[in-house]
């Protein structure tokens, strides 16, 4: 017989125990998870299930009945233990009805180790992954490495930047989302508190002192996340992304990262891209009701 107690936690509580087991996940962190629901208005509750005498925990992000855990990023549960597809079913059908709402999506952090291929509403998606190794130089192609020098010999430079180049951020953002055909934006105000947090990096390509490209990473712990890339006329022309994303890697190694999560993506452009550095395939979990 299931044992199950369900109780809401607040956000000190959440603090300890993101700190304590989630990994490298940077999504489950508080200040993420607070900008987050204030931006897009939603509301989080922070929740411990106690299931058969193990504790697990999971933040639901809530638009009146839906929910999402994480709405933006790996999310799901939180356990010391694994947990098998029966447990995480109990634990879902539990929360739902305690909290009236029904969970539209969860992406299970990479390193989550579950028996959940093939079972009812999961399914395996993919991300690219670069290990950061004192040798990862030689993993990188040759297209990418003759990109890096183009964009250094026509005398791009990189930088972290401030909040006194938001505006030319954004600028360059809407131009990406238009090429690309986006029918969704970020809202400015979303990227303008990011810059204010001290384990994000905003790192700019400059040509003639002019802002042409801009990629965000999102670290902790072990892990580093592109989470998302911006790049003008003249940041394609000059490969400004290339040296970027060379100037990082090296500095995330320094720094002690060893891995650096290049996020999923169905755009044949983008997948050629993260090859060319050596990333590697690797498996997420999805549970989607969408």
């Amino acid at each position: 017989m299931i044992k199950m107690k369900i109780t809401e936690i607040n956000e000190s509580e959440w603090i300890g125990i993101s700190a304590d087991l989630a990994e490298s996940n940077f999504f489950q962190q508080l200040p993420w998870l607070k900008l987050v629901s204030e931006i897009f208005d939603l509301i989080n509750h922070y929740i411990k299930i106690n299931i058969n005498d193990t504790n697990v925990y999971i933040c639901l992000q809530c638009d009146n009945n839906k929910a999402y855990a994480n709405f933006i990023g790996y999310g799901g549960f939180i356990s010391s233990e694994q947990l098998s597809y029966e447990a995480m079913s109990d634990i879902i059908e539990g929360i739902e009805k305690e909290f009236e709402v029904k969970i539209n999506r969860m992406k299970l952090f990479p390193r989550d180790k579950t028996e959940l291929k093939g079972k009812p509403g999961w399914s395996a998606e993919i991300t690219s992954v670069i290990k950061i190794t004192p040798g990862w130089v030689r993993f990188v192609k040759k297209n990418a490495k003759n990109a890096v020098k183009n964009a250094t010999k026509n005398g791009v430079m990189t930088r972290c930047l401030d909040s006194k180049y938001l505006d030319s951020f954004y600028s360059i953002y809407d131009q990406t989302m238009d090429r690309v055909n986006s029918s969704y934006k970020t809202p400015k105000l979303f990227f303008e508190k990011l810059l204010l947090f001290p384990d994000v990096y905003f790192v700019g390509a400059f040509h003639d002192n002019k802002l042409i490209a801009t990629s965000i990473f999102l670290n902790h712990k072990e892990w580093s996340f592109y989470w998302w890339n911006v790049s003008s006329d003249d940041g394609r022309k000059y490969n400004a992304n290339y040296l970027i994303m060379f100037s990082t890697i090296n500095r995330l190694s320094t720094e002690g990262f060893r891995f650096l999560d290049m996020a999923s993506s169905n755009n044949k452009g983008i997948i050629d891209f993260k090859n060319r550095w050596g990333a590697e395939n690797m498996d997420f979990m999805i549970f989607d009701r969408r």
